[in-house]
């Protein structure tokens, strides 16, 4: 499973870095790969994420198609929960909303798994943003020295200035004054 998993891991990371190439991995697969996948979106937003323009844009240009199922936000946390408490765990949880215990506790159990090293080997346009911004890398990185979570970082504003959200993953907690 933890191999599988790993290999998931690696596809959403070429995915999310639009990497094109990594140890002779080359997009589109040859052979359609299909994930599994649970998110979240409001009860008035579209809930079937296979029809949003990115993602179907994503499934051509690499010949991966993701099974979404999605929940209505309110309902997430609990059901997040119920999901991953079983042993038929979806490929990836997309917009996890879990906090530093939450993660700590899924990877101590094994229901997770640390990114650090798919990160460093597969993911050059991450690895670089994280070796070029070490605050980022700090603040996804677990009590424990690993990353469980891909981030979404996003950059607003000339010489970075304005930086509107860095999200989906782990923050250290800040210190109390």
């Amino acid at each position: 499973m933890k191999k599988f998993l790993a290999t998931v891991a690696l596809i959403l990371a070429l995915l999310v870095t639009t990497a094109c190439l990594a140890e002779g991995i080359e997009f589109p697969l040859a052979e359609s790969v299909t994930i599994t996948a649970i998110t979240h979106a409001p009860s008035f937003a579209p809930q079937d994420f296979s029809q949003r323009l990115i993602y179907k844009r994503l499934e051509e240009n690499t010949n991966v198609v993701i099974d979404w199922t999605c929940y209505v936000d309110d309902q997430f946390g609990e059901t997040k929960n119920l999901i991953l408490s079983r042993k038929d765990l979806p490929d990836m949880v997309f917009d996890a909303q879990m906090g530093q215990y939450d993660v700590l506790r899924y990877a101590d159990d094994g229901t997770i798994i640390a990114v650090d090293e798919l990160i460093d080997n597969y993911m050059p346009n991450l690895k670089k943003v994280l070796d070029d911004y070490p605050e980022y890398r700090s603040l996804i990185t677990a009590p424990d020295g690993h990353i469980y979570c891909f981030p979404w970082i996003e950059e607003l504003g000339k010489g970075k200035e304005a930086i509107q959200a860095i999200g989906g993953m782990i923050c250290p907690p800040r210190p109390t004054s």
